[in-house]
């Protein structure tokens, strides 16, 4: 029988269970479990590792854009505390590849409706309180920003 390494392993039970350790410091908690039936070695995900899997497929999310601009900003804005910075980066460069443009450090501006996207930030980042969307019929000298999206100057 072998496991999820590649390397044979000699198990009492085919049916037995194992967990890959794929941290970085040996300690545990990866974010994959393999299980082992029949010979065939076969991956399956920890919480850990299906919140791993969302957060990745969070930065493929595309938003779809509408044909017309409404004239309404997406202002997203969140206030989250130092001892979750790790999070905070995250939810930074999340919000970059999907195309939103910073105007403060924590303040984020996209022109169409992202309003499940802020849900599901909040739900796989757990920041539902720290997070605040925001719908701006203006926000002023936006000119550079139109230009950034690509909108018509009006």
């Amino acid at each position: 029988m072998y496991g999820c390494n590649g390397k044979r392993i000699e198990a009492k039970n085919p049916q037995a269970r194992y967990s890959r350790n794929n941290s970085q410091d040996g300690r545990g908690g990866g974010s994959s479990e393999c299980s082992s039936r029949n010979e065939k070695g076969l991956l399956r995900l920890t919480p850990k590792g299906e919140t791993k899997l969302r957060q990745l497929k969070l930065r493929e999310y595309k938003i779809k854009k509408p044909k017309r601009w409404d004239n309404k900003w997406r202002v997203l804005t969140f206030d989250i505390r130092e001892e979750r910075r790790a999070t905070r980066d995250k939810i930074r460069r999340t919000l970059t590849v999907i195309g939103f443009i910073r105007l403060q450090d924590s303040v984020w501006v996209y022109p169409y409706d992202c309003e499940n996207l802020t849900t599901l930030l909040k739900a796989d980042f757990k920041i539902g309180k720290d997070v605040l969307y925001i719908i701006a019929d203006s926000i002023e000298n936006d000119s550079w920003l139109r230009k950034q999206f690509s909108l018509t100057l009006d």
